[in-house]
């Protein structure tokens, strides 16, 4: 048996990573701005509401997360939710809010160096052969 629990809508949840360095209250205000141009679209009759702002709910390695919710018409949230994603592009480019992209930065370790700052310090080596090790294995016949 298949059911559907779509009754009279359904919902696009719009999930929108930002930069580290981007100001929150003007990408929210990107993300409505970019509802209010879907809404003037064919997409219009399609939705019920107005567009519902979660606010931050991530904070991830390359971004935060802002997510929304727009109500549609059951079967046309996929839709509606792809045309919005082509507006926040749009509105973001426009307003210079960067959509970041997975970044790792490698930090070189660099030798510690003495006082005078001429020459490595020497790593003092330990003579393993003179220092006696305690045996921690557990005992074969399964008693500690």
């Amino acid at each position: 048996m298949v059911s559907n629990f779509m009754r009279g809508f359904s919902y696009h949840v719009a999930l929108i990573g930002v930069a580290y360095d981007t100001n929150i209250t003007h990408a929210k205000d990107a993300m409505l701005e970019a509802f209010r141009r879907l809404k003037e679209t064919d997409f219009g009759p399609k939705i019920i509401g107005d567009f519902e702002m979660h606010g931050v709910t991530n904070f991830g390695a390359s971004s935060i997360d802002i997510r929304g919710r727009i109500k549609t018409v059951p079967g046309d949230q996929w839709g509606v939710g792809r045309a919005y994603n082509e507006f926040v592009k749009q509105v973001f480019d426009e307003r210079n809010i960067e959509i970041p992209f997975p970044q790792v930065t490698y930090h070189a370790a660099t030798p510690p160096f003495v006082e005078d700052g001429n020459k490595p310090k020497q790593r003092k080596k330990v003579d393993v052969s003179s220092t006696q090790l305690e045996d921690d294995a557990p005992a074969e016949d399964g008693e500690n």
